[in-house]
């Protein structure tokens, strides 16, 4: 069982990568860029600049200049450190992820003097993917790295999904929430994204760095009044009125063009064709999988419990993680295999994969975890309590000496997770 979930994810990665998307929606003929249905002549402009950031960044950015070449003046992407592949005509920056480092706010200060510098002779590309809420790291005064650094690690242990985190992001940040737009207008901007949001709004991508913000000030007020200890400092940059976002309408999008061109339906997609071809009947989870990973696991066990043999339960999706004081090491996917291990308790019918798209579950070096049949029993093999690290969110260490984890180095995409449950 445990191959046959490597298969499906393996195949759910695949169907999502970068490069093969850029390719599948952008390609030339004679002088004219074509992406998707709209067109344009680039012998009316002086300059095609690439930028970006995002996990899945480095191979959109390789594979533009596979279409575009020379005719690239300039470029520049920030990655995650470790996501990376050759480039010729577009600069890579490294930065980390999730917590913004000095890294990424020495790459964010180049992106933006490289977008100040375009004008209405321009044409930009942005190569924009999950990951890029972090690595685009620009707050505005009087915050410094280190209070966005405090308050990122705040935010993501809250247990607040992903949109309240990216509203408070982007009314903290100079770049999000359409900032790097402003900083490229007037120039004409292509926007590729591949989403890693549930629902894939293109504002929630990476904070939304290019398009039009439907968040307020407001709202994200209301968010960090429930963070315990806020900096006074966020308090003020929030206070702010100066500090709220262009929404849609506003006319600096007026140059501006929308392109997803890879999501997390196309991964499932994938998965199900490899799950069939198994001899796997696959249901899929109704909606997006949310909320916090513990109890999503149960529900997602008991649907799979109540299929018929020979059956794949899959769904994508992002679930949360609240963390209490001293946390162990793992991640929403960690957690969520745990917790399906507790609740299947070792039944040999039943096995379940949790893992992301992107080769990363929390700040460790895998992306993910099986419930399989043997996981107990090898657990207590080496004196194990699985409750005992539920218990302290501390999954990476349970699954490490019994081989649970699952490894597979960066992918290079990023559509959010992937959950697998078979039925024999």
């Amino acid at each position: 069982m445990r191959t046959t979930l490597k298969a499906i994810h393996t195949a759910a990665v695949a169907a999502v990568n970068p490069a093969t998307a850029v390719q599948a929606h952008c390609h030339l003929e004679g002088d004219l860029l074509i992406v998707d249905k709209k067109q344009w002549d680039l012998n009316t402009y002086e300059r095609i600049v690439i930028l970006g950031g995002g996990k899945a960044s480095a191979p959109m950015g390789a594979a533009l200049e596979k279409i575009l070449g020379e005719r690239i003046s300039a470029g520049l992407i920030v990655v995650k450190y470790g996501h990376t592949c050759p480039t010729e005509h577009i600069v890579l920056r490294e930065a980390a992820h999730p917590v913004p480092d000095e890294q990424s706010h020495a790459a964010t200060e180049e992106i933006v003097a490289l977008a100040h510098s375009c004008t209405e002779k321009d044409l930009v590309i942005c190569c924009l993917s999950g990951g890029a809420s972090a690595l685009l790291c620009a707050p505005h005064a009087p915050m410094t790295l280190a209070d966005k650094q405090t308050l990122t690690q705040q935010l993501l242990g809250s247990g607040v999904d992903i949109h309240a985190m990216n509203t408070v992001r982007k009314h903290v940040s100079q770049v999000k929430g359409g900032g790097l737009a402003q900083a490229i207008a007037p120039a004409t901007l292509i926007n590729l994204l591949i989403s890693d949001v549930v629902g894939d709004s293109l504002s929630s991508i990476g904070s939304g760095p290019i398009v039009g913000d439907p968040s307020s000030l407001a709202e994200a007020r209301n968010i960090v009044a429930t963070l315990p200890n806020l900096a006074v400092c966020v308090s003020t940059v929030l206070a702010d009125a100066s500090h709220e976002t262009p929404t849609e309408d506003d006319p600096v999008f007026e140059q501006t063009s929308n392109h997803l061109i890879a999501t997390n339906a196309q991964a499932c997609a994938a998965a199900r064709q490899v799950a069939e071809e198994h001899g796997y009947m696959v249901v899929e989870w109704d909606g997006p999988m949310t909320g916090d990973a513990a109890e999503m696991a149960v529900a997602f066990c008991e649907r799979l419990k109540s299929l018929p043999a020979q059956s794949c339960l899959l769904a994508g999706g992002e679930t949360t993680v609240q963390l209490g004081e001293n946390p162990g090491l793992g991640g929403r996917c960690q957690e969520f295999a745990l917790a399906s291990t507790l609740h299947l308790q070792a039944d040999p019918a039943y096995a379940v994969l949790a893992a992301g798209t992107d080769g990363n579950d929390g700040p460790c070096d895998a992306c993910g975890a099986f419930a399989l049949p043997e996981t107990l029993a090898a657990a207590a093999a080496h004196d194990l309590d699985a409750q005992d690290f539920f218990s302290r969110h501390d999954a990476y260490h349970f699954y490490s000496p019994i081989d649970g984890l699952h490894k597979t180095g960066p992918t290079n995409t990023n559509v959010m997770d992937i959950y697998i449950g078979l039925k024999n």
